[in-house]
Parts: C-alpha cells; sequence; structure tokens
C-alpha cells in the first residue's frame, strides 16, 4: 500500500506544476519515444508553454498555438519549409502531454509512489484528446522527470500506442509571448496554406 503521505506528495508535485503551467509558464527539453520499439533512439523535443499557449519542437516539425490557431511548421533540420494553419484537432493537441495534464478533472488520479503520479480517463472509450492513460514520474525535488501515454490509435481496433518522455531540463517562466506563433521573419520563404 501506499503511504497517504506519499502519495499526497506526488499531488502536491502534479498541482505545483499545473500552476506553474497556468501562472509562469514552463520550458522543458527532452527525448520522445516509442516505448513498444526498444530500438527506438527517440527523437528530441523541447517545449515551452504557457496557459493554453505552447510551442512544441522536434528537428521534422514544430507547432505553434496561441490558444486559438495552431501553426504547423514541416521541414527538416529545424527548418520550416511549409505551415498549415488552422484550429487544432484532437491529434494535435494530444502531441503535447502537458496539454493533457492539464485536463486533470478528466482523469482518474492516484499515486504509485510518492513520485509517480497514475492518471486514467474517465472516458475509456474516447480518452481524453485520445490518451487513455498516463503515468507522471518526478525527481525528490518535484520536477518533472519522465511522462509516459497510452494513446488509442482508433477507437474501433482499441490499439494503443505507447509514448515515453524523458524530460532532461525543466525550467519555470516564460517571459516572451512571441514564441507562441510562427514568426515569418525567422523563416522569410516557408509556404503558408491557411486552412482557417
Amino acid at each position: 500500500a501506499v503511504f497517504p503521505a506519499l502519495a499526497q506528495n506526488a499531488e502536491q508535485m502534479f498541482d505545483k506544476l499545473l500552476q506553474s503551467i497556468r501562472q509562469d509558464g514552463i520550458s522543458c527539453e527532452g527525448t520522445i519515444r516509442n516505448a513498444d520499439d526498444p530500438n527506438d533512439p527517440g527523437n528530441k523535443v523541447s517545449l515551452v508553454m504557457k496557459a493554453e499557449k505552447y510551442c512544441i519542437r522536434l528537428s521534422e516539425s514544430t507547432y505553434w498555438y496561441d490558444g486559438k490557431y495552431g501553426w504547423n511548421g514541416i521541414g527538416s533540420d529545424y527548418n520550416i519549409n511549409e505551415v498549415y494553419i488552422s484550429e487544432p484537432d484532437d491529434d494535435e493537441l494530444s502531441s503535447n502531454p502537458f496539454v493533457l495534464l492539464m485536463n486533470r478533472e478528466a482523469f482518474n488520479i492516484s499515486a504509485t509512489d510518492g513520485r509517480t503520479l497514475a492518471l486514467t480517463a474517465k472516458d475509456q472509450v474516447k480518452g481524453v484528446y485520445g490518451a487513455l492513460s498516463l503515468k507522471l514520474r518526478f525527481t525528490d525535488e518535484g520536477r518533472p522527470l519522465q511522462i509516459t501515454m497510452d494513446m488509442l490509435v482508433s477507437e474501433k481496433s482499441r490499439n494503443v500506442f505507447r509514448t515515453v518522455t524523458d524530460i532532461s531540463s525543466f525550467k519555470t517562466s516564460v517571459t516572451d509571448d512571441s514564441v507562441f506563433t510562427f514568426q515569418k521573419s525567422k523563416w522569410p520563404d516557408a509556404e503558408i496554406i491557411d486552412l482557417r
């Protein structure tokens, strides 16, 4: 059995993380990989987020969300060739595990120990933006260390795809809101496709 104080400790870390996202913003870097493939070296990922706005960067794509519209920048080697502007769908929102965590009330939450929380979607048919469960591990100091996500590939087949994000650096405080929108001046040659 998990001692109540330990479980409470993990929940307090979680609440503090959500408060940081809502108020000051967070930025982190890490690696995301397919948990079912032992040979997957993973992809580097970086994220900046404040309240519902965020920017998530991989080497082949960058996604900016300003709270209403998303800019999906596609390219290679952190260079952007095409940008698609649209209102985000569930897939785009679920690519950011912190968006899922912000939907705290949609999950049943239990602590497996003083540093690990298991979040299970109350709706196991659709999940939360397609996520059926997440596991959130913290360091002793309360910094997020790892997020494991079980995503529903399709409602019909009930296949699940598991990813693990290892967080190597984590900071709170985001001062510049321009990071949440595509900056044409940085990629002047990018083709913009507006799907709004």
